[in-house]
C-alpha cells in the first residue's frame, strides 16, 4: 500500500483516495427502513417563515436590523437537495429603502433522530438594496447548518449561517428561528 523511499512514504493511488470514497459512502449510505410508517424517512419540500438576527464583528446588529425570511428545502435523508432562503429587514422598508438578501445552494439532511433532522447547507449569497439613492448588491458565499424538530405537518426550524461576502473583511452570520411545514413520510 505504502512503500518508504528515503525519509518520504509514497502512498498509491488507492491510499491517497481511500478516506475521500469512505466519508462520501458514509453520508451517502441510507439505512433501510421497515414497512411502519412512523420509521420511514420523510421526504419532500420543508417550506417555512423565520425571524432572524445579525451578527458582524463580534456584536449583534441593532434591533433594526431584524430579518424575517422565508425558507425552502427539498429532503431526502442520505442526497443532496436544493436549499433556497430569501429575506427582508422590515425597517428599512419603514424608511423608504428595501434591504433583502437570497441564499441558494445544496444541504445535506441528516436524520439524528424520528423527529429530528440536521441540515447542514453550502452555497452563494446575494444581497441588495434599493432605495431613492439608488441601487446596489454584493455578492459571496456562505456555510451553515439548520436543525427542523417537529412531528406531523408541523415543526421549528432553528439555524446559524456564516455569509463571507465579495467585498467584506469579515463574515456575517445569521441566527434565525422559525415554523415550517414537514414532508410527510415516503
Amino acid at each position: 500500500m505504502f512503500a518508504p523511499i528515503g525519509r518520504r512514504i509514497a502512498y498509491s493511488t488507492y491510499a491517497r483516495w481511500t478516506p475521500v470514497a469512505l466519508l462520501i459512502l458514509g453520508l451517502a449510505a441510507d439505512e433501510l427502513q421497515a414497512q411502519d410508517s412512523s420509521s420511514v424517512p420523510r421526504s419532500g419540500w420543508i417550506v417555512g417563515g423565520s425571524a432572524g438576527t445579525l451578527r458582524y464583528n463580534g456584536e449583534f446588529a441593532p434591533l433594526e436590523l431584524t430579518t424575517i425570511g422565508m425558507h425552502f428545502t427539498r429532503v431526502r435523508p442520505g442526497a443532496l437537495g436544493p436549499d433556497f432562503s430569501i429575506g427582508i429587514v422590515p425597517r428599512a422598508l419603514a424608511d423608504g429603502f428595501l434591504l433583502s438578501g437570497a441564499r441558494g445552494g445544496v444541504a445535506l439532511p441528516l436524520a439524528l433522530a424520528p423527529n429530528v433532522l440536521l441540515l447542514p447547507s453550502a452555497g452563494l449569497t446575494l444581497i441588495g438594496g434599493a432605495g431613492a439613492g439608488g441601487v446596489g448588491g454584493t455578492w459571496g458565499t456562505n456555510l451553515g447548518a439548520a436543525a427542523v424538530f417537529g412531528s406531523g405537518s408541523m415543526g421549528f426550524r432553528t439555524g446559524v449561517t456564516w455569509h463571507r461576502l465579495n467585498d467584506s473583511a469579515d463574515g456575517i452570520w445569521l441566527l434565525e428561528l422559525g415554523v415550517v411545514s414537514i414532508p410527510g413520510r415516503r
